[in-house]
């Protein structure tokens, strides 16, 4: 694509006033160039994720996390179009993706590490920092540029650059083994669906939690082999135990932002079992387990956030085989605000998807 078919301006979904009483406007922006290690990506679609909604309401402000840019979203698929100076590990027309992590510093001890890259006090964020793919054409720096393997349509990419690999480095780092029992808390949700499947083709045996018959129907049609109903259900952690013939749980991961998710995950874990941390609530969140708990039992507590490349180029290997695939619902840019209160009211099954030019 020569430069001139490349517009001036372009469709963008623009916050202002980030906080309490944000506001998001589509409205027409600059069309930037991309500068030395950079490429220009037309975006053609973005997934919406839980994360959006809370930076662009300072629902995380307190813990330091500020949106600091006009466009959000961090989920986006397209292809490159135009190469900043100097540019020569890619080329205008591959199909690519940018997610989370826009850079890191490479030189801290989080990036020297092995897999702690997502860590580095440094890292820059599309959607956070930096303006991300709630837009039609958006720079992205070629060292965190994901390449998109043949076989996944756009529309199922940006579940999987945010949502897939977040669920299923959390599935890594719990350790579970094949034949083993995990738990997802939030099950039929944007994270959690895609959980079910990963941990399935991991060779996981999958109990569902979350509330309502959607849900439920979703999580038993993607391989749990059981659900529990929050709504329903006045003990969770008697369900599990019956389920599990006393066992309870290898592993349990609580996709969902859900204080009361937190309250229940570590009193689902067995012997030598371990509770993932994913979700993140809004406001001040306490994980309760004594002293003893942790010593008899071997309880192993642990926080996992999105994953490094290789996990990406994993997790997207998985969707391109045919192994997993989102569940989505595709929108229209006008229709982003509302499809945001949605998903934090949890009345969104699967993964919320914009079409940048519908």
């Amino acid at each position: 694509m020569s430069s001139q078919e490349i517009p001036s301006k372009h469709v963008a979904a623009v916050v202002k006033n980030p906080g309490e009483n944000c506001k998001m406007v589509v409205e027409e922006i600059d069309t930037p160039k991309p500068g030395p290690g950079q490429v220009l990506v037309k975006v053609t679609h973005s997934g919406v994720c839980h994360t959006d909604a809370h930076l662009m309401r300072g629902d995380w402000s307190a813990a330091g996390a500020d949106m600091l840019c006009q466009v959000g979203g961090h989920e986006g698929v397209g292809s490159i179009v135009s190469l900043g100076p100097d540019v020569k590990n890619c080329a205008v027309g591959d199909k690519v993706g940018m997610a989370w992590i826009r850079q890191t510093c490479a030189v801290c001890t989080m990036c020297m590490g092995n897999g702690t890259e997502t860590r580095c006090p440094n890292q820059s964020n599309h959607g956070r920092d930096a303006d991300g793919s709630f837009q039609q054409y958006a720079i992205v720096p070629t060292n965190y540029l994901i390449k998109v393997p043949e076989g996944i349509d756009d529309v199922d990419v940006g579940p999987v650059l945010c949502g897939g690999v977040t669920v299923y480095k959390a599935l890594k780092v719990s350790e579970a083994k094949p034949g083993q029992t995990v738990a997802i808390i939030g099950a039929g949700g944007g994270l959690g669906h895609l959980g079910v499947q990963y941990a399935r083709a991991m060779g996981l045996r999958v109990i569902g939690i979350d509330g309502g018959e959607d849900k439920e129907k979703l999580a038993k049609k993607l391989g749990a082999e059981a659900f529990v109903d929050f709504t329903k259900t006045k003990d969770v952690v008697a369900a599990v135990k019956d389920i599990t013939g006393g066992k309870m749980c290898h592993a349990v991961v609580v996709v969902a932002a859900s204080a009361s998710g937190y309250a229940t995950a570590p009193l689902l874990c067995g012997k030598n079992g371990t509770m993932v941390a994913v979700g993140l609530p809004g406001g001040h969140v306490e994980i309760k387990i004594t002293p003893m708990t942790l010593f008899a039992n071997g309880t192993r507590i642990v926080g996992s956030n999105v994953g490094t490349r290789g996990d990406m180029e994993e997790a997207l290997d998985f969707a391109a085989r045919g192994l997993v695939k989102p569940t989505v619902a595709v929108h229209k840019l006008s229709e982003l605000e509302e499809t945001l209160d949605a998903l934090i009211k949890g009345e969104i099954s699967g993964r919320a998807v914009i079409d940048l030019w519908a």
